[in-house]
């Protein structure tokens, strides 16, 4: 049984399977007691050890949705990790470039109006849509800058994957993503380790 008071342990867990990405594991992580838990359970804890953290859960809720759903619409078309087994690197040289042109495999976006099995375009588009308003709602109340732009990175993602690329550039590039105070706020030590870091990360790759 873990040490650590339930909201630190609970907050922890979270964070580690949300890094670790097994979306549609029915039981990412254990309880503190030991139990195996399922995404919903987690959560539920991480809210009711964590009554302050209003923000947190919501984002982990629609990051979940979003990333099982996008999880079954590659599954139907085929597209995985082994798909960039013949990525090849962009030319590093002038000359390079003239010759050749580097290649990665990307997933084909989603269609408006199309569903499958675990996947809609419509529930995507809706998820989208909620993770700006808790960025906007993130910017009015002055909260963490470092968890709004994991907000507005998560929304990106969500924006690509639709097909909507110059919609979520000019996302990021508006929200004061790369404002150098942002920037500067990841290197502090409340955020060096949070998963919040992985996002903003993420959003600079969408961009």
């Amino acid at each position: 049984m873990s040490k650590l008071p339930k909201s630190d342990y609970y907050a922890k867990e979270l964070d580690s399977a949300r890094l670790r990405g097994e979306w549609l594991v029915q039981n990412p992580c254990n309880d503190q007691t030991g139990k195996p838990i399922n995404w919903a359970e987690l959560i539920r804890k991480y809210m009711k050890h964590n009554p302050n953290q209003h923000a947190a859960p919501t984002i982990a809720m629609s990051e979940h949705e979003l990333r099982s759903s996008l999880l079954a619409y590659y599954d139907e078309i085929k597209y995985s990790d082994a798909s960039h087994a013949a990525d090849t690197a962009l030319p590093t040289s002038l000359a390079q470039q003239n010759q050749s042109q580097g290649q990665t495999a990307m997933p084909k976006p989603l269609v408006r109006g199309h569903n499958g099995i675990g996947w809609s375009t419509d529930a995507i588009s809706d998820i989208a849509k909620r993770l700006r308003e808790s960025a906007d709602a993130s910017a009015r109340d002055r909260e963490d800058d470092v968890q709004r732009y994991g907000v507005i990175s998560l929304e990106a993602y969500a924006l690509w994957s639709l097909g909507r690329d110059s919609e979520a550039a000019d996302r990021i590039k508006t929200s004061g993503f790369f404002d150098s105070q942002a920037i500067e706020a990841l290197k502090s030590d409340g955020h060096y380790s949070d998963y919040n870091v992985a996002l903003v990360l993420m959003g600079a790759t969408v961009y």
